[in-house]
């Protein structure tokens, strides 16, 4: 756990985390570019810095953009499942779940594993929706789902299948929709209007909104780091004050968000 950092404006302090069952989190969402990996890199980041252990596990051997960050980070783990999205599918489904039985059933598991999917996978996920809720419960994992939505109409039908028959739709899981606010007004997204929406929200889906981090000179060097994004509050990461200000105040923005994606208090 990075030490405690003093911020601008900040006079809170780490919390040390109550005894919790392990958290799976899986992050999917059919478009690339829509955050999916940086929300996932943000609830590592976060997980960390509240002093509990974690593991990612990329699926995208092409683009591994979330474990680099933790390589080097104590507590953390990374390790990498390709995920098959043709013929071999069932293969590398049973070989991905098979490494989180591993995890959590060797000695001191990591209280929570990100499972970082890439983009239009979604499918393939959904399929095996039921099996992602057999393992959990055998496991006696907290599943969390969260699926990224952007404002484009083409990805409204996978959404939609997600939460017919998909990881959405599991009754035991933490299931989320996360919007990605800086594309603008989410009431004006596709989805907004669904009535599957509508009728997910009434079974226990939830909403959360990633927020923008301003300016976009902050967000790329946010996004670029090969650090934990904690870390990058440290003056010896190298930032200025008022970057280390503006960060601060973005990651107190996105609390609910990622309270809620490590399976903290809110949602």
């Amino acid at each position: 756990m990075p030490p405690k950092i003093a911020l601008v404006d900040d006079a809170s302090t780490v919390s040390t985390a109550p005894t919790r069952r392990p958290n799976l989190l899986v992050m999917h969402g059919e478009k690339g570019g829509v955050g999916k990996s940086f929300a996932a890199a943000l609830a590592a980041s976060t997980a960390l810095y509240r002093g509990l252990s974690v593991h990612i596990i990329e699926t995208d051997s092409a683009v591994p953009d979330v474990a680099p960050r933790f390589i080097a980070a104590p507590g953390a783990a990374v390790s990498a499942i390709a995920l098959d999205r043709g013929s071999e599918a069932a293969e590398t489904l049973t070989s991905l779940l098979s490494g989180v039985e591993a995890l959590i059933t060797a000695p001191n598991p990591p209280a929570l594993i990100v499972i970082n999917s890439p983009a239009g996978a979604s499918g393939v996920l959904d399929t095996y929706a039921e099996i992602f809720d057999q393992v959990a419960q055998a496991l006696d994992l907290s599943l969390t789902v969260g699926f990224m939505v952007d404002d484009s109409a083409a990805v409204l039908p996978r959404i939609e299948a997600s939460i017919a028959t998909g990881l959405l739709s599991i009754p035991t899981a933490r299931r989320g929709l996360v919007y990605t606010g800086w594309r603008g007004d989410i009431a004006k997204f596709p989805v907004a209007t669904s009535s599957a929406r509508a009728s997910a929200l009434a079974t226990g889906l939830v909403e959360h909104v990633f927020p923008g981090l301003t300016p976009a000179s902050m967000l790329e060097t946010v996004r670029k780091s090969d650090k934990p994004i904690y870390d990058l509050l440290d003056p010896a990461a190298g930032l200025k004050i008022v970057d280390r200000s503006l960060l601060s105040r973005w990651l107190k923005q996105a609390e609910p968000l990622t309270d809620w994606l490590i399976g903290g208090s809110h949602g």
